[in-house]
């Protein structure tokens, strides 16, 4: 079993860079990150996270309210998840721990 982070965990405290969450991962002793909807969708960070190889990034969070009443809250929360579900697809070659068993 491995143990994660989400990176949402951070964000109360001000913490928004991946790399610095990643490092604090690292020293804490956690082998995976989880991205939550706070976090850019920024390639060449993940990248050079994941190159690194001290921690992988093992899911791409957005738990929002899709169903809001307020439809444009509820249209900018599907799009948001479109986002990250596009920007997972076009880099699953580049980050191998996202591909399908």
């Amino acid at each position: 079993m491995r143990i994660g982070l989400l990176t949402n965990s951070f964000v109360w405290a001000g913490m928004k860079d991946l790399g610095q969450i990643a490092d604090w991962a690292v020293e804490n002793g956690f082998e995976d990150l989880e991205v939550g909807p706070s976090i850019g969708l920024d390639e060449d960070v993940f990248k050079s996270i994941i190159d690194g190889g001290r921690i992988a990034v093992s899911a791409l969070i957005y738990c929002r309210n899709f169903l809001s009443g307020d439809r444009l809250e509820a249209e900018g929360h599907r799009t948001a998840l479109k986002e990250r579900i596009e920007f997972a697809s076009r880099y699953c070659d580049r980050f191998p721990q996202w591909k399908q068993p």
